[in-house]
C-alpha cells in the first residue's frame, strides 16, 4: 500500500490554461481549480491511487483567500493520513469532530464542504464508486450505454468544521454507490460552477447550454477528460463574461475501453 500522500497532487491556484492529469490504466482522469478572480483559491482537489483505488478529494473552503485556503488545504491533507490509516469513514467523522471543536475553541467559524469518490478499480466491469458528501454538488455520470446523464442523489452533510451536535446519532456526512461501467464519464464540480452568474444575474446551472448541456455534447463527442474540462471552463468564460464570482473547481473521470 502506498505511503500517506504518495501521488497526491495538488490543484491549488490554477490558470485557466493548466491542470493536472492523473490517469491510470483504467481511468482518464483531469482536475484543475481556478481562483476567483484576483484571490487565492479556497477549492482545493486531492487525487491519490493506493493499489486498486482511487480516491478523489473536492473541498471547498467557505470564505475567501488565503483563510479559506488553508482550510481546504488542511482538510484535504489530514484526510488521507487518517484514511491511510484509518479507513474513510473513521476519517471523515474523526476530522468532523476534530474541526468542530477546533472552530469552537478558536471562535472563528471556518468550515469546508467536502466530496470523497473512492473508485475501486478491477479487471472487470462496472467498476464501484463510493461517494461520501458533506456540502457539495450531486456529480454527474454520463452513461456511455445509454447516452445519458445521470444525476446522483444530494449528498448532504455537515461541511468540516460546522458544530456538531452530542446527541445526534446521525453521520455527518451522506454516503451513496454508483457503478462505473466501461466509457462512462463522471463529473465533479464546485458550487463556483453551477452558480457562476451572466451580467444580467443568470446562472450557468439555469441557462440552455449550461453545465449538463455542455458536458453531454462534450462527452458524446468521445473527447479525453482534459478537453471535457475545456469544454465546460469555456463555456463558464463565456457565460460570465471572463470573471469568476467563485473558485471553480472541476474533475472529470472517464473509464477507459477496454482494450
Amino acid at each position: 500500500m502506498a505511503h500517506p500522500g504518495e501521488g497526491l497532487i495538488d490543484l491549488d491556484d490554477l490558470a485557466v490554461r493548466d491542470g493536472k492529469d492523473y490517469s491510470t490504466d483504467t481511468l482518464d482522469v483531469y482536475a484543475t481549480c481556478i481562483p476567483e478572480s484576483g484571490n487565492i483559491s479556497g477549492d482545493y482537489v486531492g487525487i491519490v491511487r493506493m493499489g486498486n483505488n482511487v480516491r478523489i478529494v473536492t473541498t471547498d473552503g467557505m470564505g475567501k483567500g488565503l483563510l479559506a485556503h488553508n482550510h481546504a488545504h488542511r482538510v484535504t491533507q489530514e484526510f488521507f493520513v487518517r484514511a491511510h490509516a484509518n479507513g474513510n469513514e473513521h476519517a471523515l467523522e474523526d476530522l468532523s469532530r476534530r474541526f468542530a471543536k477546533e472552530s469552537g475553541e478558536s471562535r472563528k467559524m471556518f468550515f469546508s464542504a467536502f466530496m470523497l469518490v473512492d473508485v475501486q478499480q478491477g479487471t472487470k466491469f462496472p467498476f464501484d464508486a463510493i461517494f461520501y458528501g458533506m456540502g457539495q454538488p450531486s456529480p454527474l455520470i454520463y452513461r456511455a450505454g445509454a447516452r445519458q446523464i445521470e444525476t446522483l442523489p444530494s449528498l448532504a452533510g455537515v461541511a468540516i468544521g460546522l458544530p456538531l451536535r452530542e446527541d445526534d446519532e446521525q453521520k455527518p456526512y451522506s454516503i451513496f454507490s454508483a457503478s462505473l461501467d466501461e466509457s462512462d464519464v463522471l463529473l465533479l464540480y464546485s458550487d463556483g460552477v453551477t452558480e457562476a452568474r451572466s451580467a444580467r444575474g443568470r446562472l450557468f446551472s439555469e441557462v440552455r447550454n449550461g453545465l449538463e448541456q455542455t458536458f453531454r455534447r462534450s462527452v458524446r463527442r468521445w473527447k479525453p477528460a482534459d478537453e471535457i474540462v475545456q469544454d465546460i471552463l469555456y463555456k463558464i468564460v463565456e457565460h460570465c463574461g471572463g470573471k469568476a464570482q467563485d473558485d471553480i473547481t472541476l474533475v472529470v473521470a472517464r473509464v477507459k475501453e477496454q482494450a
